[in-house]
C-alpha cells in the first residue's frame, strides 16, 4: 500500500497505482484477499472461505466493512480511477500503456506492453485481522470442454473418446508420446533435451512453433479436463513414474516469465478454496439462479455506493439486513452444504 501512494505522489493527476476497473482486469479481489477470503471477486458476492468456514463475504460483514473501508480510501485518493466502475477495457490498457499504473489484473505482455519483464505477480497481502498470507488453488475440477452432437450417429463413441482423458494414460494422450515413437503418426511436439532447453522439430513443424503448428494444422484434442493442466498434476504425474522433475522457465519468454513470478511469488501460498465446479439437483439449481438473480446485482450496486462514498460505511448493518430479505442466509446454505462439513 505505502508503494501505491509513493507511486501516486510522483504524478498526483495522473497517475493511478490500481490499474483497470472493477470490472475490466480488476485488481479488486487483491485487496479482499489480505483479509483472509481465500477467493472470490472485488463485490465479495462470491463463495470463499475465511478460517476454512464457508462465507459469503459481502454478508460477513465484520470483516468485509474493512476491505470496504479500504477501497473508499484508495477511490478518495485517487489510487484507484475516478471511472473504477464504468472503466471500458480500451481505457484501461492505454492508462496502462501510458505509464499510470503499477498494478494490473493480467499479464502485462498480453497488452503488448514491451517492458513485461519489469512486472511480477505480486505476493499476496495480509492484514490486521489476516496475519498470514494465502493464495487460492486452481479449481482441479472442471466442467471441460467436450462438446457432443445431438444428432450424432455414434454417441457412445464420442463419449468413450472423451471419457479416455480420465485414463491413467490420459495425460500422454493429451500432450502426445516422444518424438521418436511408433505412435506418433508424424506428429512431432517438443521435448526436453540433455542440456535443458526445449527443441522445436521446425523443418517437420513447417517452420512453426508448436503451439502455432496445432492451431493451424487443427491437431489434437486439447480439453480442460480435470488437473491436466496445473502444477499438482505434473508433479503427480511425474512421480507416479519416478522422474525428477524440475520446473525450467524461459526468462525470456514473457510467458514464461510470467509463470515464473507466479510460480515464485503465489504458488508458495496456495491454499483450498470453495470450488468452481460443482453438481447440484434441478431443483437445487433453479433456487441457487434465482436466489443470485436477485442478490448478485444488489451486492454489486451497493459495493460501489461504499466505495465510492454515495453510501456511508456506517450503514453496513443495515445492508447486512438487506442482504438477509432478499435471502442470502438461504443462498449461503446451499454453499454450505456444497463445500461439506
Amino acid at each position: 500500500v505505502d508503494m501505491l501512494y509513493a507511486f501516486k505522489a510522483l504524478d498526483p493527476e495522473n497517475n493511478f497505482p490500481v490499474g483497470g476497473s472493477m470490472d475490466v482486469v480488476s485488481n479488486a479481489y487483491f485487496f479482499l484477499n489480505a483479509f483472509g477470503y481465500v477467493n472470490s471477486n472485488g463485490y465479495g458476492r462470491n463463495p470463499t472461505l475465511r478460517n476454512g468456514e464457508v462465507v459469503i463475504p459481502a454478508y460477513d460483514t465484520e470483516v468485509f466493512k474493512d476491505y470496504l473501508a479500504l477501497m473508499n480510501k484508495f477511490y478518495t485518493d485517487g489510487i484507484i480511477n475516478p471511472n473504477y466502475f464504468t472503466m471500458e477495457n480500451t481505457e484501461a490498457m492505454a492508462q496502462l500503456n501510458n505509464g499510470q499504473n503499477i498494478l494490473y489484473g493480467t499479464p502485462v505482455y498480453v497488452t503488448g506492453l514491451t517492458s513485461w519483464d519489469e512486472w511480477e505477480a505480486p505476493y499476496p497481502l495480509t492484514s490486521s485481522v489476516h496475519e498470514t498470507p494465502v493464495w487460492h488453488t486452481p479449481d482441479f475440477v472442471r466442467v471441460g470442454g467436450c462438446a457432443v452432437s445431438a444428432t450424432t450417429e455414434y454417441p457412445e463413441l464420442c463419449l468413450r473418446i472423451c471419457d479416455i482423458f480420465f485414463a491413467e494414460d490420459g495425460r500422454e494422450i493429451w500432450v502426445g508420446v516422444p518424438n521418436d515413437s511408433e505412435y506418433s503418426f508424424g506428429y512431432y511436439g517438443a521435448e526436453i533435451g540433455p542440456e535443458g532447453t526445449e527443441w522445436w522439430d521446425t523443418e517437420k513443424l513447417d517452420g512453426l512453433d508448436l503451439w502455432s503448428y496445432l492451431m493451424a494444422k487443427r491437431i489434437g484434442f486439447m480439453p480442460s479436463f480435470g488437473a491436466i493442466e496445473d502444477w499438482p498434476a505434473y508433479l503427480a504425474w511425474y512421480k507416479i513414474r519416478g522422474i525428477d522433475y524440475e520446473k525450467r522457465f524461459d526468462m525470456n519468454n514473457p510467458d514464461q516469465h510470467y509463470r515464473w513470478s507466479v510460480y515464485n511469488n503465489l504458488v508458495p501460498y496456495a491454499s483450498p478454496c470453495f470450488p468452481g465446479t460443482y453438481y447440484l439437483s434441478e431443483e437445487e439449481n433453479y433456487k441457487l439462479t434465482d436466489l443470485r438473480t436477485v442478490i448478485h446485482p444488489y451486492i454489486e450496486e451497493q459495493v460501489a455506493k461504499f466505495i465510492t462514498g454515495a453510501r456511508p460505511l456506517d450503514e453496513i448493518d443495515a445492508f447486512a439486513e438487506e442482504l438477509k430479505g432478499l435471502g442470502i442466509e438461504d443462498l449461503l446454505a446451499i454453499y454450505k452444504a456444497i463445500y461439506g462439513p
